[in-house]
């Protein structure tokens, strides 16, 4: 497509989608399926999606709702990727995610060894020195019971997120009712910004 570069997305099979240049990556655990890549086999979108829709604002504002209330820890992108998401899932009827902190490190992590690999090593999510997100919650002592993890790399966030959402694979995990928490990354180095976003549903 002219002015445009082919996006690779590893699903359970490889496919090209015509989009803005970026990659990602969409990896996800649910008990009875084992580790795979793909759409995970619960309800997740329970209510048609509203058109666009913004963090802070609801369908049909005027947009005069006050700012909301800085989450603290997180860096201004890291914040508006995580207040992206939770506008999928409202927009859904789903529960908003909470911030978890605990991920939020292990994605910072993630994102900043993600630097200077190639593609085909991030896009089996494994990322060394860390391996893959189930290393690093058993290593960090999370218990689970449902995991996942989206990353991206593209020229900002809103273009990562657009990316995620255009995918069946990361819009599953962003809009999935089984996740309840959240952690988030966001890198800008040498002109990209790398994210990881890690979903998490603990063991009851």
């Amino acid at each position: 497509m002219t002015g445009k570069r082919s996006i690779l997305f590893f699903a359970l099979i490889l496919a090209l989608a015509g989009m803005v240049a970026a990659e990602a990556g969409s990896w996800s655990y649910f008990p009875g399926d084992g580790t795979y890549w793909g759409w995970p086999k619960l309800p997740t979108q329970p209510n048609p999606p509203a058109a666009n829709p913004e963090p802070g604002n609801k369908t049909g504002d005027k947009g005069d709702d006050p700012a909301p209330t800085p989450i603290s820890g997180l860096t201004e992108e890291e914040e508006l990727s995580f207040r992206l998401v939770n506008a999928e899932r409202q927009a859904r009827g789903l529960v908003p995610l909470e911030i978890n902190m605990e991920l939020v490190r292990l994605a910072r992590l993630r994102v900043n060894a993600m630097v200077g690999l190639s593609w085909e090593v991030i896009r089996t999510h494994v990322i060394p020195p860390y391996g893959s997100p189930l290393d690093m919650l058993v290593s960090a002592g999370i218990n689970y019971r449902f995991w996942g993890e989206n990353i991206g790399i593209m020229s900002t966030v809103k273009k990562n997120h657009e990316a995620f959402m255009d995918s069946p694979d990361h819009r599953s995990n962003i809009i999935c009712s089984a996740y309840r928490e959240m952690g988030v990354a966001v890198l800008n180095k040498n002109g990209k910004t790398y994210v990881s976003q890690i979903f998490l549903r603990r063991r009851d």
